[in-house]
């Protein structure tokens, strides 16, 4: 069956997996399997919306490859915003919590799928793909429409905005304004550190799977400056020093 419409679209993959299967195969199957039991998480979760109960495994469907996952929503509704806002920020979360570190975009369009026949495609997944993958961190970076339909409802974690606008680091060494999802602020009071963190206390939680941070290239080492820099800038109004 071909489903074509308008929809939001999701995109996630594992930082840095390729260098680890290579060099620990099993370790990486269990990095695996905590992906997938985060994504089984975030999906059993429910929210209210206009005192209506949502549940997300009706609005928000996933595919697993390896350590990729793609999500995507039935349309492009108000609820089906908020369920593919919701599920991104959660398993991206979740993923943190189980030490994996995820990066990932989301984008509104086009989007096509055959649950049958496992096939996907559309602008809106190349998109999601790109917006995400281009990024030097561990974080979320959303398109302009899916930013801008977030700001009009509009979303927030408390006093702050849920879709922000930040300098994110590219592969090409330059800086781009993109709109990206603040995490930070919806989980500000999940974090074991108090803000400001630091690099290195940040990423003992992927010590285990890289190795010593004095070891990763400085092009990896980046990925997780960059990270710190966008948590301490959104946590420090919502934590305690």
């Amino acid at each position: 069956m071909r489903i074509d419409e308008l929809r939001y679209v999701a995109h996630f993959d594992i930082l840095g997996m390729s260098r680890l299967t290579l060099q620990d195969p099993d370790l990486a199957w269990t990095t695996l399997s905590h992906l997938a039991i985060a994504n089984q998480e975030r999906l059993s979760i429910a929210f209210d919306l206009n005192n209506t109960r949502h549940e997300m495994r009706e609005r928000v469907y996933t595919f697993t490859f390896s350590d990729t996952i793609v999500a995507f929503t039935k349309s492009d509704s108000v609820e089906d915003l908020h369920s593919i806002t919701i599920y991104a920020i959660e398993v991206f979360a979740r993923a943190l919590f189980r030490g994996v570190p995820l990066r990932g975009g989301v984008s509104h369009g086009k989007f096509v799928f055959n649950l049958d026949l496992n096939l996907f495609s559309g602008p809106a997944l190349v998109n999601a793909y790109h917006i995400g993958e281009c990024a030097q961190w561990i974080g979320i970076v959303v398109d302009n429409t899916v930013a801008a339909r977030i700001k009009d409802v509009p979303m927030r974690a408390g006093d702050a905005d849920l879709a922000v606008e930040w300098d994110v680091p590219q592969k090409d060494l330059s800086q781009q304004k993109m709109n990206v999802l603040n995490w930070p602020a919806v989980h500000a009071h999940n974090f074991s550190i108090h803000s400001p963190l630091d690099t290195q206390s940040m990423y003992k939680a992927f010590e285990h799977l890289f190795g010593p941070y004095d070891d990763l290239p400085v092009d990896v080492q980046a990925k997780y400056v960059n990270t710190v820099r966008f948590i301490n800038h959104f946590l420090q109004p919502h934590v305690a020093a």
